[in-house]
């Protein structure tokens, strides 16, 4: 090859191949472009260098500047270890696209913001990943030049089985042992994995802690102590979301650093698999309930600690008139203005509604209230920690609140940042829908992965109102009842699996409902046997990819107080809490979550599998018009159905069960007594004296159209007229 030829390669090569746009919602995120940078590489024009250096010096080698052969070289090393993998899978994946992500990973220069891969389940993550890390085994093994380059990596991952895999993965392909530890604490997986060595802690449930006789020689506690210096260390989100938080920050700084004998050397990368949700943290909020537990948590004090016992009376009286005074007071207020359901108030500088101000000896009064509680342990407590931190907002800036939630009012907490010591690399399907991603993570968002098998996809989307799947719609006498006959004659006639998923508290009882020959065709949630699929449950799970049927049986929304809490956190994040009002921000943010949820159950069925053979149908009932617009788009290029009708089956068992002041209708009497007849005659009149059912009711009963469709179904016939008028129907055969 020419060197111009040369030099034009590796000049297209360094251009960003990422340059797609995110669905972020009109109303709440207008300047969403703004706040989400796009661009293969994350760059911005003024951010420092810092590309692959070397974050240590090498005594072999000296220290090793940024090039693009490093950024090559370790490319084609992770191209080569994902083609293995998927050799050895006998899968094909998107290698261009992978090879596009990676050299935009490995030639990001600004940390201080995420590299947020959206790349769609079952495009090839996990593979990425796998590779990435074993790329990264290799050059330790051998004690490779780019070891120093790369510093080390951070792994967190959702459950503590996937790391536990992922370890045993590593470590049986590379010959030093140190290469992967992973951080947990105990879990069921960690006796299968041998990180407990107790096999008796399965019967506890738990470590045993004190007890147990493996303390010195523990496997999991040793990992603990020496994760810092393995070169891939591994950890739950669940421990990294609590090391983010501003108390943890030492902690967090232990876990970016790999301790040599000489140095401490910083972690060049932290691999995130799925979204952590920043936002569980982002704020405190107290409803009467925290009011009256926090009054608890003081009584309770008092008696552990006598010698603070005058204080506590004294902070108690205080805490009445100093917090629990003012929220219900902001409370009343609100409830004079029955159409403000929400809104921000400061006992500052007043509400926006012109609340009354508080005077100068208030003001001092709540203040040296805080300060007495934060002098003492009180402020730990959990109740009346978050009572202080809403009472020092209102004092300072401004508190939120919403009746249609709970009458919860609540203050913005400063959300914690992600480290910008090392390069953030973000994987999340859903990104580009996710409400989150505008106002929260500043993330450069890389290319999004090709569906695949949108020709084989098929939504089947009903639309009748009656097929409503609230969970308060659910929880009906009859609905549960009639959607498990209509979903056990609609899986019996489906080929293959179907992954069917519903509300946790109805998975149990859903599951009885469907006939046996629907249950044997259903897989059930796992480690419940009892229990179909729910949400909430599925997170990370890849238990399902077998299915070629999708239901989901209601809609994993949030509870509206938690909503709004997370709208108005975003809202004053990204300027928006001012020029937008909060319930269509709300809105936004409720329509699009709940687009992001519903994707990710779709996909845990075989569309996920790079080679799926079959055709997949989804089933929906009822959804928002503007989630099944979302759905639909994300879903380019499937086929769209929608069924308008009533199944016949529900219709009966709504009416069969229908009551009327705790008894059943006389649809019921009629259609339970007709389901239970022999056969035979009986005479009109003989038949309403044992339904109890009087002459002008029975009149307006045989007018019903679903009376006479019951009459017809059941192959009764109605001879004579007056008092000889009588059913009729051919016995059954008893068996022999």
């Amino acid at each position: 090859m020419s060197k111009k030829k040369k030099q034009k390669k590796r000049a297209k090569n360094q251009e960003s191949p990422a340059k797609k746009s995110c669905l972020y919602g009109e109303a709440a995120y207008e300047n969403a472009a703004e706040l989400l940078a796009e661009g293969g590489s994350g760059e911005t024009p003024d951010s420092p260098k810092k590309g692959l250096t070397s974050r240590c010096p090498n005594e072999h080698f000296g220290r090793i500047e940024e090039n693009d052969f490093h950024i090559q070289r370790l490319c084609t090393m992770i191209m080569d270890h994902m083609k293995q993998i998927c050799r050895d899978r006998k899968i094909r994946l998107n290698y261009k696209y992978w090879k596009a992500i990676t050299y935009d990973v490995l030639s990001a220069r600004d940390t201080s913001r995420p590299l947020v891969i959206p790349a769609r389940a079952g495009a090839g993550k996990s593979t990425w990943i796998q590779a990435f890390l074993n790329a990264a085994a290799e050059l330790w093994e051998r004690g490779d030049v780019l070891v120093d380059v790369l510093g080390g990596i951070l792994l967190v991952v959702q459950q503590v089985e996937d790391l536990n895999r992922i370890t045993q993965t590593l470590q049986q392909g590379c010959k030093r042992p140190d290469i992967m530890l992973p951080v947990q604490a105990w879990h069921r997986s960690s006796v299968q994995y041998g990180w407990c060595i107790n096999e008796e802690s399965l019967e506890h449930g738990h470590c045993m802690e004190k007890d147990c006789p493996h303390q010195e020689e523990c496997p999991r506690k040793r990992s603990a102590q020496d994760g810092c210096g393995a070169y891939i260390l591994g950890i739950t989100q669940a421990r990294y979301l609590d090391l983010l938080r501003p108390q943890n920050a030492a902690d967090l700084a232990g876990y970016l650093e790999r301790k040599t004998e000489d140095v401490c050397v910083p972690r060049r990368f932290i691999l995130i698999d799925e979204k952590i949700e920043l936002l569980h943290i982002a704020a405190s909020a107290i409803t009467s309930k925290v009011l009256a537990n926090a009054l608890l948590e003081m009584d309770a004090q008092r008696s552990r600690r006598p010698d603070l016992s005058r204080r506590i009376d004294s902070l108690e009286y205080a805490f009445c008139y100093c917090i629990q005074y003012h929220f219900y007071r902001i409370l009343r207020h609100v409830y004079r203005h029955p159409d403000n359901k929400h809104g921000a108030y400061t006992l500052k500088h007043g509400s926006c509604d012109k609340l009354d101000l508080l005077d100068e000896n208030m003001q001092s009064s709540i203040r040296r209230f805080i300060q007495e509680c934060r002098i003492l342990p009180l402020s730990l407590m959990t109740n009346l920690g978050l009572c202080l931190d809403v009472a020092e907002a209102l004092m300072e800036g401004r508190c939120f609140f919403d009746i249609n939630g709970g009458k919860v009012l609540f203050c913005r907490k400063a959300l914690p940042g992600l480290p910008e010591e090392a390069k953030t690399v973000l994987f999340d399907a859903t990104a580009e829908v996710d409400p989150d991603y505008p106002g929260l993570w500043h993330g450069h968002l890389l290319d999004s992965s090709p569906p695949l098998h949108m020709e084989k996809l098929h939504f089947h989307i009903y639309t009748d109102r009656r097929l409503r799947v609230s969970m308060q719609a659910l929880h009906k006498q009859a609905a549960l009842q009639g959607f498990a006959a209509f979903l056990s004659e609609m899986i019996e006639d489906l080929p293959g699996k179907t992954f069917l998923c519903t509300y946790k508290e109805d998975s149990e009882t859903l599951r009885r409902l469907l006939s046996e020959k629907a249950r044997k065709k259903v897989p059930v949630h796992p480690g419940k046997p009892d229990c179909v699929p729910y949400y909430g449950g599925n997170n990370g799970s890849n238990s399902f990819n077998d299915c070629t049927n999708v239901i989901l049986l209601g809609y994993p929304r949030l509870d509206p107080q938690t909503y709004f809490r997370y709208t108005a956190i975003l809202a004053e994040k990204t300027g928006q809490s001012g020029t937008h009002p909060l319930s269509r921000l709300e809105e936004d943010y409720e329509t699009r979550h709940l687009a992001a949820r519903l994707e990710q159950e779709i996909y845990r069925c075989a569309i996920r599998n790079p080679s799926c053979d079959h055709d997949i149908h989804v089933f929906l009932f009822t959804p928002p018009e503007r989630v099944a617009e979302i759905l639909r788009h994300r879903f380019q290029g499937c086929h769209w159905e929608v069924c308008e009708e009533y199944p016949e089956v529900i219709r009966q068992i709504s009416g069969q069960m229908r009551t009327y002041k705790n008894k059943p209708t006389h649809f019921a009497r009629l259609s339970d007594w007709l389901e239970h007849w022999e056969g035979g005659e009986i005479y009109v009149s003989d038949l309403k004296k044992l339904l109890e059912v009087p002459d002008n009711s029975w009149k307006e009963l045989m007018k019903q159209a679903r009376t006479k469709e019951l009459i017809q179904a059941n192959g009764v016939s109605i001879q004579g007229s007056g008092r000889y008028r009588k059913m009729m129907r051919e016995r059954k055969n008893k068996a022999a």
